[in-house]
């Protein structure tokens, strides 16, 4: 995911403290958003939920979804995140997600464990094909 000497723009002070941490020895320059960003990698914090809640929404309304971006959460759910952050004393905020779809896939997960992970592989998936 990364290389030496990378430049890496972390979203969140999570993020950007788990980053600095892991490429430590890496010689990677991690910054915020702010200032120029002209070559840097963008690290977002997309998580599991972030990827379930996209698919199901993309097949619901038939709207395209996004491509997943950058991220080292992408097999945390946002619940998983938010007790990290409470135990690092760092700030993370889940991203928005529609509530209709956010309920259904709560209800899914209630009763069907693993139903976000699930979806968000099938998800990935999907994206590979769709790059062939």
């Amino acid at each position: 995911m990364f290389s030496k000497n990378d430049k890496i723009i972390a979203n969140g002070e999570l993020n950007a403290h788990l980053i600095k941490k892991i490429t430590k020895e890496m010689n990677v320059k991690v910054k915020n958003r702010s200032g120029k960003t002209k070559g840097y990698k963008f690290l977002d914090t997309w998580t599991v939920d972030d990827e379930a809640c996209a698919l199901l929404d993309e097949f619901l309304t038939n709207r395209k979804k996004i491509k997943s971006p950058l991220s080292i959460f992408s097999t945390c759910s946002d619940k998983e995140l938010k007790l990290m952050s409470q135990v690092l004393r760092k700030k993370f905020v889940p991203r928005k997600k529609d509530p209709q779809i956010r309920k259904i896939l709560d209800s899914l997960e209630e009763r069907h464990a693993e139903t976000k992970f699930s979806t968000a592989k099938s998800s990935q998936l999907l994206q590979n094909i769709r790059n062939k």
